[in-house]
């Protein structure tokens, strides 16, 4: 028995901008083809004979390398802020209420002070639970 022989696909327009938005996030040629849902010779072809293919692949791909692996915090003192997000979904006013007068203080000595105490909280948190990612204060 034979397989029955499948439809070559046909190269879209939009092809390019999708492999762009592939290559942003990191995906290999396999992945592509993947995604897309076509052969990855048919990939390989693409990027021979469509020259707005390949340059929207490699596009893509220096995005990828040039982005940082992950965005910046947009809070100034960040394990401080998911503290105080974690007493809240725990519902535990306390603890909240603990770290605010805590932070309170720390800001009355100065900025440093601060910094060093969201550092502390940060180390903690990191010792409860390894794999939470928590980022660098910036």
């Amino acid at each position: 028995m034979t397989e029955p022989q499948s439809q070559p696909i046909e190269y879209r327009d939009n092809h390019a901008r999708l492999v762009r938005g592939l290559a942003r996030v990191g995906l290999s040629e396999e992945g592509m083809a993947q995604a897309l849902g076509v052969p990855v010779y048919t990939i390989y072809e693409w990027i021979e004979t469509r020259p707005e293919f390949a340059a929207a692949m490699e596009q893509g791909w220096v995005e990828f390398r040039l982005s940082s692996p992950r965005p910046p915090s947009r809070y100034k003192y960040p394990a401080y802020t998911w503290a105080l997000q974690y007493a809240a979904r725990m519902k535990a006013p306390r603890l909240a209420a603990v770290l605010r007068a805590k932070m309170a203080e720390m800001k009355a000595i100065g900025p440093h002070a601060m910094a060093a105490f969201n550092d502390d909280i940060r180390e903690g948190i990191m010792k409860i639970q390894p794999l939470r990612y928590i980022p660098e204060r910036t």
